[in-house]
């Protein structure tokens, strides 16, 4: 009988605690987690039927789910939870590739469970689902070192994100000014390739399903326009300002420890653009990307 490493004990206890954090507080059902895919399972169809103003790969992932376990709060808040364990497992190897420390790995970790569940992270929403994706993806991309099959691994876990919800097609812009400034311009192609091949599945797949037209309309039109509809706009009270930088403020340690002027600009880059989730409509659960990414920077902290 093998003998479980040891080094497998501190990330299963510490997820373990995050799980009993979870478990022993109240989980929040956001209405469109339960309702889109138990409507699309009784035969309405997304975009022409149900108003979706993201892309579709949640709630076909929930649909799938569903038609396996049932449509219920209790398999809603297992799907959570399988969700939360991979942004988990993601954190913590995300750190020790950009760490090289077991030690750096455990301690990320740690801060990202008190920030998942101090930021309204036991709900299930987009910004959650897209995190484990993002996040594997940012740092496959930037530990790569040209490596071609890491790119496109990286650059199809990010435009998964993007499937998940749209404007975490932005990532790519920090993406691309890491490659430029690695004089790796060329290898941009591994990593936009899959990106516009998963796009262009999707718009033959909303297309075969004849709703190009409402997925136009609901999904790329609208967000675009939220803001000028009245009563949209939901923006932060002044003294929850610095909630939201909080956990940016793990941009010092890559000021403090990374020696390439280019790979802070970088990753400053991702972390403002996480904080953007929470705008133009302010809720602690839109900052979960920006939660994870910031636990995983820690390891430049001295």
């Amino acid at each position: 009988m093998k003998k479980i490493r040891p080094e497998f004990f501190g990330p299963a206890v510490i997820i373990f605690v995050h799980l009993a954090f979870l478990l022993s507080t109240k989980y929040t059902v956001w209405p469109e987690m339960i309702l889109y895919p138990w409507l699309m399972s009784h035969g309405f169809v997304l975009y022409r039927d149900i108003i979706n103003p993201y892309f579709p790969m949640l709630p076909l992932l929930l649909s799938g789910f569903f038609e396996v376990t049932g449509a219920s709060v209790e398999n809603l808040r297992i799907f959570t939870y399988l969700l939360v364990i991979a942004a988990d497992l993601t954190v913590f190897w995300s750190a020790i590739r950009l760490g090289s420390s077991l030690r750096k790995g455990l301690a990320a970790l740690a801060v990202y469970v008190l920030l998942q569940v101090a930021y309204g992270g036991n709900a299930l929403w987009f910004e959650l689902t897209l995190t484990p994706f993002l996040v594997d993806g940012l740092v496959l991309i930037f530990k790569s070192n040209g490596d071609r099959r890491k790119l496109l691994l990286g650059g199809t876990l990010v435009g998964l994100a993007v499937l998940i919800k749209q404007n975490a097609a932005l990532f790519f812009l920090p993406v691309l000014y890491l490659l430029i400034s690695r004089r790796q311009i060329r290898n941009a192609a591994y990593v936009l390739f899959p990106g516009v091949v998963l796009f262009l599945l999707l718009c033959a797949g909303v297309y075969l399903a004849g709703v190009g037209s409402d997925f136009w309309n609901w999904a790329v039109i609208l967000p675009l326009t939220f803001t000028s509809q009245p009563g949209f706009v939901s923006m932060p009270a002044l003294h929850q300002y610095p909630l939201i930088f909080f956990p940016a403020l793990g941009a010092l340690g890559i000021l403090w420890r990374l020696n390439r002027i280019s790979e802070r600009i970088f990753w400053v880059v991702c972390l403002l653009l996480a904080i953007f989730f929470a705008f133009p409509r302010y809720e602690n659960f839109h900052l979960q990307t920006l939660a994870a990414l910031a636990a995983v920077l820690t390891v430049y902290l001295p």
